[in-house]
């Protein structure tokens, strides 16, 4: 770990030993919390960030994307986001998304994944994203990188992290046409469960933030596309919870959209995804809301879900979870629609 912070402080205009030793150090920094804060100790945020700015408008992204990669990795500690952001890294990643000419798909994708980290718990991140016009970049990242599945992984959960509960980012990606782009991408990525996760994810926060986002989207055919993606990844926890979760600001308050989207097999994809994780509590909670939702109005919708096998697994849950708040709550109110 020192040897590889030595080198790059030694050598830091070597693109091939700053490459290495980031990439190295990327890889010990990967998934390990432990890793990631003997790092942030031993100067490695400080390096990332350097690296960053050395090599921002390199030719070659070699280097760049390494660096990205590693600032990713390192704000996943909350203390490291801390620390990037009041050293100025909102900045140097939106810069990173704007350089001319544009950058490629991995220096895009890690930018944007560094981005979502440290916007994840820190509201001014974006508001300095937002005055830099970096809620643009992202959404512009993510429709000219429309065809590789990483990078629109990345933007999508960038996207989803700048404009939840912030009104400016929202109305920002609205206009930049976040909502029809992350319905393009539930289209187009049909097989890569980040990809769908991170853009159901994007949808239910920009449908959930104004009722002229949530038409965009109806619009703009996300309500297919979040029917399409529930069983297409049945085994995958956040594909159930987003999309649920979509599929509740989608039909929200609107009966026209509630009928249409049992019609469309909704209940079935719903008390599917209840099934199949039964034992996650995050996924279960999102169901009841959005099964509360579609059944909000008339007596076809609760009918379906009764035919669906819907109360017994609310119950099931209900006994399962009694202690936990959120699933008891909404499992409650489920029963009362049914």
């Amino acid at each position: 770990m020192q040897a590889l912070l030595g080198a790059l402080a030694a050598f830091p205009g070597e693109a091939p030993c700053a490459q290495g030793s980031l990439r190295a150090l990327r890889n010990v920094a990967h998934g390990s919390p432990a890793n990631q804060a003997a790092l942030v100790q031993a100067g490695a945020l400080e390096a990332a960030l350097a690296a960053c700015v050395r090599w921002a408008g390199a030719p070659a992204e070699e280097v760049l994307e390494e660096a990205l990669a590693l600032l990713a990795n390192l704000t996943a500690l909350p203390d490291a986001r801390a620390a990037a952001h009041a050293r100025g890294a909102v900045g140097l990643l939106t810069a990173a998304l704007q350089r001319v000419p544009p950058p490629g798909p991995r220096v895009a994708e890690q930018a944007c994944r560094a981005l979502a980290s440290l916007a994840h718990s820190a509201p001014d991140a974006k508001q300095v994203a937002a005055a830099s016009d970096g809620v643009e970049a992202v959404v512009a990242t993510a429709l000219a990188h429309s065809g590789t599945a990483g990078t629109q992984a990345g933007a999508f959960t960038a996207i989803a992290t700048l404009v939840a509960f912030d009104a400016t980012a929202h109305s920002r990606a609205l206009r930049a046409g976040a909502v029809e782009a992350a319905a393009a991408a539930l289209r187009a990525h049909p097989a890569a469960p980040e990809v769908q996760a991170a853009a159901l994810s994007a949808l239910a926060n920009l449908a959930g933030g104004s009722e002229d986002a949530r038409r965009k989207a109806l619009s703009a055919g996300a309500l297919a596309a979040v029917l399409t993606a529930l069983p297409q990844h049945a085994d995958s926890p956040a594909v159930a919870a987003e999309g649920l979760r979509a599929l509740l600001n989608l039909s929200a308050n609107d009966s026209r959209t509630c009928d249409a989207a049992v019609a469309a097999g909704g209940m079935d994809a719903l008390t599917a995804a209840l099934r199949a994780h039964a034992a996650d509590a995050t996924v279960l909670e999102q169901g009841f809301r959005a099964l509360t939702s579609l059944c909000w109005a008339g007596v076809a919708n609760p009918a379906a879900a009764k035919a669906a096998g819907a109360p017994a697994l609310v119950s099931a849950a209900a006994v399962r979870f009694a202690n936990q708040s959120g699933v008891a709550e909404w499992a409650a109110k489920a029963l009362e629609r049914l």
